[in-house]
């Protein structure tokens, strides 16, 4: 079995043998015209070139995108004077780029909210990215009420001077003042920081800061608002901490039909180069009973063999958890349109990862 193979089946939706009966609904239908408006993409680099960045992007009816603004993990971005990238989106949601600044080996999947992409791609020095792109929905605007009074779940993946992952849950209070209320780590349970450490703000568009938060952070609610996506220094320095950080708001009510559907899925390990980091990316299909066969697989380290089933449960609050791997620790979103999920990587429990799958 090859490293690949084995992140990956720690790390995605699976579970036994599927009968022609019980076939998943059918995706929504994607086409242009859904990548047409404004987006945020928030992007996590691993080592060698560990780093953040949020570049806001203007796409045009053909595709074609605009740089906005540009800003890095250490300040902002002089906008190039030529930018050449156009983004296409296939039926089945499958993002791709093109152009002299697209890139050949970037892939997206669309949610079936059609506003958020996931998306992996490699730098040409061997790193790799993560990327969580958020379209500006016209007629949708953002105020502290959507940040205030919230009880959410997280995961984080972190690259550069540390390479974790972490996941754990908190609340916000009426003013946006935030609790973390658990941590787990690789290691096992952590102290969080103290209450009401930081106090979440955010604007029209849906930006959000972190007023008094160590490091620097920021990012994006989803349109739905019904989740963030959050991108941290937590220590600077040379190289420096990176991290980006899924917060899913939480509720009840979800049951084992809330994991049925065809998801594209897009994992990052993060480890202390680039010959210990790398993505994984593919699509699969989960029925009603929580059955899971994949149509592709693909890794950065050239593997194409499709994993092999296991089972996984979701309790009512969203928890996605699997019985015979106690790493597993995943949530499913609010809508049920992706999940989120951390881990220790099987090959290598030194590296962390994070995986997306967007239904």
């Amino acid at each position: 079995m090859t490293r690949w193979m084995s992140v990956v089946l720690s790390a995605v939706l699976s579970l036994a043998c599927s009968s022609s009966s019980d076939t998943p609904p059918a995706a929504p239908a994607f086409a242009q015209a859904d990548l047409t408006d404004d987006w945020d993409a928030l992007q996590l680099t691993t080592n060698d070139s560990p780093r953040w960045g949020h570049t806001h992007l203007s796409v045009a009816a053909d595709g074609r995108a605009t740089l906005v603004s540009m800003l890095q993990n250490d300040g902002p971005v002089t906008l190039p004077p030529t930018f050449d990238m156009k983004l296409s989106v296939s039926s089945s949601g499958t993002v791709t780029s093109s152009g002299a600044d697209g890139g050949a080996s970037f892939r997206g999947s669309m949610s079936s909210s059609k506003a958020l992409v996931f998306a992996t791609s490699t730098e040409d020095d061997g790193s790799t990215d993560l990327f969580v792109i958020r379209k500006r929905v016209p007629g949708v605007t953002f105020s502290a009420a959507d940040v205030a009074s919230v009880a959410f779940a997280y995961h984080a993946i972190s690259s550069g001077s540390a390479w974790r992952w972490e996941y754990g849950d908190g609340a916000t209070d009426a003013s946006g003042a935030l609790t973390i209320g658990h941590t787990w780590q690789a290691a096992g349970p952590v102290t969080p920081p103290p209450a009401g450490f930081a106090t979440l703000s955010i604007d029209a568009a849906g930006l959000v800061e972190f007023a008094g938060a160590p490091g620097v952070m920021r990012g994006v609610m989803a349109a739905d608002k019904k989740s963030l996506f959050l991108l941290n220094t937590p220590t600077p320095g040379t190289p420096p901490e990176v991290q980006l950080i899924g917060v899913l708001l939480t509720r009840t009510g979800f049951t084992a039909a809330s994991l049925e559907g065809r998801y594209g899925f897009h994992l990052v390990e993060s480890g202390s180069s680039s010959a210990t980091s790398g993505w994984s990316r593919g699509a699969f299909a989960v029925n009603a009973q929580g059955v899971v066969s994949f149509s592709s697989y693909a890794s950065s380290a050239g593997s194409t063999t499709l994993p092999s089933p296991f089972t996984l449960a979701i309790d009512a609050g969203g928890s996605i958890t699997r019985a015979d791997d106690a790493s597993f620790h995943g949530h499913m979103a609010w809508n049920g349109d992706f999940y989120v999920r951390t881990g220790n990587a099987t090959a290598d429990p030194a590296n962390g990862f994070l995986a997306i799958g967007a239904k």
